[in-house]
């Protein structure tokens, strides 16, 4: 019987051993292993866990995440706080430890100081230069060959080499947790002495009281963000982008400094996996388009070795009704662009609308909409009275519920809205009004729960989720898939509409609340779905039809 975490704690507890451990040791005898994407898909991490994957078949659940969750667990953000407290630890490190130190250990360690001071120096430069909240994109190539100190000597990728090798990262974070607990608990004595507060730096290295961090996590973030972003810098040049912003801190009035490797080319990384594995087998129900793994993910893989396969969906398409809302009854265009969200009118004809869909569909609605604050901003004018009671007019037809903002509460919101829709009334035994679910795309509902049955009779996506076109990142982003020649997503005004929403939020929500034998509506309340050239192509097929 396969245990899930809560069975290995108790196990744990019952034979007196280490979970943890156990695990770790038993993975090396089992035969089927379960990992989180960020432990599978980093090769040191796997290294470090003592995984191997050769001769191993790789299976990745929900896989049309994986291009996005590569992107995102090799990017790294650093800031001028980080560097500077980083830097703190080394010389604290070095105050130490450096007699001890072997000769090329003390001289790669003074070359990543060095490094740091070199970038701490640009940091100054671009903050007093610079505009708040001003972005400026470069390559890893071009910050190095901005920064000061004859950096030119340092070859980053035998550096990359030494920090991995040696893990002095967690070795520097850990002297540096065991050093601020001292700073601690001398303090504390020094207090209950009848001292000062200050801690005392008796016995430790010079300007260690100054480098003493303000608490442990911090000490051991910096220093894992500076060895990670170090290690970026090592990466191919075009597979990447460094993006400086500064922003000035509220409370100190400080100008704080950014910079955050991201990566552009998932391939690469993958690779090593694929070339590891005997196979890898992508799997989810909202693959589509197809070519976008094919082209990004894996162009190094011979097209002999892909093989694809793909199934009908569970219900009939009989079952199925899409319809696009693209005025509300008054008339009132739904367009619910980021400038149009403000239109209180557009929100109150939306919560109408809904309300009038309440009447045509039985048990559970689920409703859609692009985020927490758009989401916030609607039901804090429907409980206006100036709405003209759409919230009061809503509650009287279903019983109202909102995705929370915390995953502890998400079992319990789901008991309840459950409970709501399969209530009974007490004298005559017929089914009651159902329930409304308010949940936002690409949070904690529209993935990995299945809304089936009267869970959700009805779909409604209102508008599209749009991401932020001025974002630097997202702007690199597009000119690197289009350089890619990535044809599916260059098909004119195919560009804005579809990279610029985030297609995958919109392909999950929809097959994963329409696991119903039974009639499944879905509406999508904007008119920009009316344009079938701009969402068919990277809908789900059985509902791009």
């Amino acid at each position: 019987e396969v245990g899930d975490i809560e069975d290995l704690v108790q196990l744990g507890k019952q034979t007196k051993t280490c979970p943890y451990f156990a695990a770790r040791s038993s993975a090396k005898q089992a035969e089927l292993v379960t990992l989180p994407y960020n432990l599978l898909l980093q090769k040191d991490a796997r290294n470090a866990l003592g995984i191997s994957l050769e001769g191993c078949i790789v299976l990745f659940d929900e896989a049309h995440n994986l291009i996005d969750t590569i992107l995102s667990i090799h990017s790294v953000t650093v800031d001028s706080r980080q560097i500077a407290q980083a830097s703190k630890q080394i010389d604290t490190y070095l105050d130490r430890f450096a007699l001890r130190l072997k000769g090329s250990n003390e001289q790669n360690l003074r070359k990543v100081r060095r490094l740091l001071l070199s970038m701490s120096t640009y940091f100054s430069n671009q903050a007093a230069k610079g505009k708040a909240n001003a972005e400026v994109v470069m390559s890893a190539a071009d910050l190095v060959r901005g920064l000061t100190g004859n950096l030119d000597q340092i070859n980053l990728v035998t550096l990359e080499t030494w920090l991995k090798e040696t893990q002095i990262a967690r070795k520097i974070s850990g002297y540096a947790e065991k050093h601020n607990k001292k700073a601690a608990e001398q303090g504390t004595a020094s207090t209950q002495n009848g001292g000062k507060v200050r801690p005392s730096s008796k016995g430790m290295p010079k300007g260690s009281a100054d480098a003493a961090p303000s608490t442990s996590q911090s000490a051991i973030s910096s220093m894992h963000a500076i060895e990670s972003f170090i290690l970026s810098l090592a990466n191919r040049s075009e597979d990447g982008r460094v993006v400086l912003s500064s922003a000035t801190d509220s409370s100190t009035g400080e100008t704080i400094v950014r910079a955050k490797y991201q990566l552009l080319n998932p391939s690469h990384v993958f690779k090593s996996l694929v070339d590891e594995a005997r196979s890898v087998i992508l799997a989810g129900g909202t693959m589509e388009p197809m070519s976008d793994f094919r082209q990004q993910l894996l162009p190094l893989v011979p097209p002999d070795r892909l093989v694809t396969f793909s199934c009908g969906h569970v219900i009939p398409p009989t079952n199925l009704m899409v319809s696009v809302l693209s005025a509300s009854p008054k008339g009132l265009p739904f367009e619910f662009k980021f400038d149009s969200r403000e239109n209180v009118d557009l929100v109150d004809e939306l919560g109408r609308t809904l309300a009038n869909l309440c009447n045509i569909i039985p048990a559970g609605l689920v409703v859609f909409v692009p985020s927490y604050a758009f989401l916030d901003k609607v039901m804090a004018r429907w409980k206006d009275a100036a709405s003209g009671g759409v919230l009061q007019r809503l509650g009287s037809k279903k019983k109202i519920f909102m995705e929370p903002k915390t995953t502890m509460e998400v079992d319990k919101v789901l008991g309840e809205y459950t409970a709501a829709i399969r209530a009974r009334d007490a004298k005559t035994g017929a089914p009651g009004g159902g329930a409304i679910m308010f949940a936002v795309v690409g949070a904690k509902l529209s993935e990995g729960i299945n809304f089936s049955d009267d869970l959700a009779r009805g779909v409604v996506m209102v508008g599209m989720p749009f991401a932020n076109m001025h974002s630097p990142e997202l702007a690199e982003r597009m000119k690197y898939v289009r350089e890619l020649g990535v044809k599916s997503v260059l098909d004119g005004s195919g560009i804005s509409t579809n990279k610029a929403v985030d297609p995958y939020a919109i392909k999950t929500t929809m097959p994963r609340s329409s696991y119903s034998i039974e009639d499944t509506h879905v509406p999508k309340s904007d008119s920009v779905y009316q344009d079938g050239s701009a969402t068919k192509s990277r809908s789900p097929i059985d509902l791009a039809g």
